[in-house]
């Protein structure tokens, strides 16, 4: 037990203080601090330097100076207690001398090792890594302080750390940032919020109010870390292809919405001896962009093209998507063409493969083609009955469509959202998107015929309990909806298999290569082999790429996903207090969901009693929180 009247030392709230033990309580001495609190403390907390004045040292330590660099220095390689090192500094140390060793001695946090009550002196080259390390601390802190600064600072005349308000815009998404940041972050928040205020919407409040978030910020985008649209990139010869069929003196045309301007297929249809010549033109960008290039590692990272409400994520650089490498009118372009030889009753008689030279002359816009068709065009007819033809033959092998009422969210620059109808099941849109499958199709039999590594999409078909729980469910939307959730995923193998929603035996991608990377894999496979016989990647590096490709792909298809719904749930926040219809698609013991008019979106209802699948409710929206992803509806009829 320490006596009453011992002066002693001990860590307190992250600091070290001295005082004087007055008094024992509950097994725990009573300590007045310099501070003149009374503290209660353990035994094993305190330090013992020896009986005083409180009130002497009080005055007389905070005058005492000591440089814990100069005592390093003074040091051997052994372990000092306090009264060790005052009787080396001081001739005869003094009691307030003995309590400023001490503090200084606890404080320091570069040259000693505290061990207990032995303090050990720091190796030099461990006293070097610490100085670094205080340094950045340092900087850290005055740079914390800067941005609080401007945080706080309505003027605008500050500027903020670039990597503080990285950190600050992902925390403020709920975003997941590693601890270190995480903790440097809430300590920002904490000083300059109030202190009720929820961290996460405090920061997007701030970051609202200093104009970095505008309503055209893709909140998802952050939070996910999304990169941004690269802003250059140079193309270097990848592929070399010796041998190209000209095909520049055929109308080729192309197809797309009206503000699409990285244009990656085009179609040609030529009238020869017993039918037709049809060819499906992609883009060949393996032959601009050579593989492990700087552009190449670029397009990898990002894996894919992101299309977002707010904004678009491109793949490649925009001068090389939407000019170098576009199929755009009256520029002559490399493409890896898909010919097919179709008699004039629309069956396919063959099918090749060709490295190809083409000349877009026409563009046309979906609601163009879609008029086109009614006017009766010849060209546009004649694709439009080959096409269903082929569907036919895919439903024939079990294909199915997958319906999906569908529309658009469009932010204003007022940051109203308001829909924009649409619909796959247009004619043109039907014409363009059965021709892609069909080009897909030659290409993985190509591949399959030829042996080459290749990422074949497949799905295996829906189980049997599948089928009857579908069957068991109100035809309309409701077996729409239940269809679309049970389908299998759709997955990526180097082994060809069935694509059961496609009705197909063998399936790959690689008629998007401005968008996706792996149509470009595709594209090296079968280029190559068409030069030298050859796949370009074997099995072994095809799957070391693909696994490679699997996080940005996941979060391209999360940030999609997310930015839309959260734009949804925007435009019905807009509507908080009126009433919208909808059809119950899904009701069991734990959720009830009802599919909502405008929105087409699935959102939970509570308050139902064994509502009839298919059935039309009348619901107010009550509440909206588009951040919180929280919506609440209530039955009104």
């Amino acid at each position: 037990m320490i006596q009453v009247g011992s002066v002693v030392t001990f860590d307190h709230q992250g600091d070290v203080r001295f005082g004087v033990v007055i008094e024992h309580k509950n097994q725990k001495h009573v300590v007045l601090s310099d501070l003149r609190e009374k503290v209660h403390l353990p035994e094993g907390r305190l330090c013992v330097l020896g009986k005083g004045d409180l009130e002497v040292l009080i005055e007389k330590v905070p005058k005492i100076s000591l440089n814990t660099e100069e005592i390093w220095e003074l040091c051997e390689d052994k372990d000092y207690s306090t009264q060790e090192l005052a009787n080396e500094l001081f001739k005869s140390p003094k009691l307030e001398e003995l309590v400023a060793l001490r503090i200084a001695l606890c404080k320091d946090k570069v040259f000693f090792k505290r061990n207990g009550d032995k303090f050990t002196p720091r190796p030099k080259q461990a006293v070097e890594i610490l100085r670094e390390e205080a340094r950045r601390a340092k900087e850290r802190e005055e740079e914390t302080l800067k941005f609080i600064a401007w945080l706080k600072d309505s003027s605008e005349s500050l500027t903020p750390s670039v990597d503080l308000l990285k950190d600050l815009s992902i925390f403020a998404a709920e975003g997941s940032l590693s601890p270190a940041a995480h903790k440097d972050i809430t300590h920002i928040l904490t000083r300059v919020l109030s202190r009720d205020s929820h961290l996460s919407q405090g920061a997007r409040e701030l970051l609202y109010k200093k104009k970095v978030f505008t309503h055209k910020t893709n909140l998802q985008s952050i939070k996910y870390n999304l990169p941004e649209t690269p802003e250059s990139g140079e193309l270097v010869e990848g592929i070399f292809i010796s041998n190209r069929t000209d095909l520049t003196s055929l109308p080729a045309f192309t197809i797309d919405d009206e503000s699409t301007m990285d244009i990656d297929d085009a179609v040609t249809l030529t009238k020869m001896d017993g039918g037709y010549s049809l060819g499906i033109h992609i883009t060949d960008v393996a032959s601009s962009i050579k593989d492990s290039s700087e552009l190449d590692l670029i397009a990898r990272k990002r894996a894919t093209s992101v299309y977002l409400p707010e904004t678009t994520f491109h793949m490649l650089p925009r001068q090389i998507a939407e000019e170098s490498l576009s199929l755009v009118a009256n520029k002559t372009r490399n493409a890896l063409s898909v010919i097919v030889k179709v008699s004039e009753s629309g069956e396919l008689l063959s099918a090749e493969v060709l490295p190809t030279l083409i000349k877009v002359s026409k563009r046309y816009s979906y609601n163009e083609a879609d008029r086109i068709l009614e006017e009766g065009d010849e060209i546009l007819t004649f694709l439009n009955t080959l096409c269903h033809k082929r569907e036919e033959f895919r439903q024939k092998n079990g294909s199915f469509r997958v319906s999906k009422r569908e529309v658009n969210p469009v932010l204003l620059e007022s940051g109203e959202v308001v829909l924009e109808e649409y619909s796959e099941d247009t004619p043109s849109r039907f014409l363009v998107g059965e021709l892609m499958i069909l080009a897909n199709s030659v290409f993985a039999n190509f591949c399959a015929e030829h042996k080459l590594p290749c990422p074949y999409r497949t799905q295996s078909p829906l189980s049997e309990t599948a089928i009857k729980e579908i069957q068991a469910t109100p035809e309309g939307f409701a077996r729409d909806f239940a269809l679309r959730v049970r389908l299998n995923r759709s997955l990526v193998s180097l082994v060809p298999g069935i694509h059961a929603t496609l009705g197909l035996s063998v399936y790959t991608q690689a008629t998007s290569p401005i968008r996706r990377y792996t149509d470009i894999l595709v594209q090296r496979q079968i280029l190559n082999f068409i030069e030298h016989k050859l796949p370009f990647y074997n099995q072994e590096k095809l799957t070391e790429i693909l696994a490679s490709l699997e996080e940005p792909l996941f979060k391209a298809m999360t940030v999609t996903r997310e930015s839309k719904r959260f734009c949804f749930l925007k435009y019905l926040k807009q509507k908080v207090g009126k009433i919208i219809e909808g059809i119950i698609v899904r009701h069991d013991e734990r959720v009830t969901l009802i599919e909502l008019d405008e929105v087409y979106q699935a959102f939970p209802i509570k308050g139902l009693k064994n509502p009839e699948l298919g059935s039309r409710k009348r619901v107010v929206i009550k509440a909206v929180d588009p951040f919180t992803d929280y919506i609440r509806l209530e039955v009104v009829g």
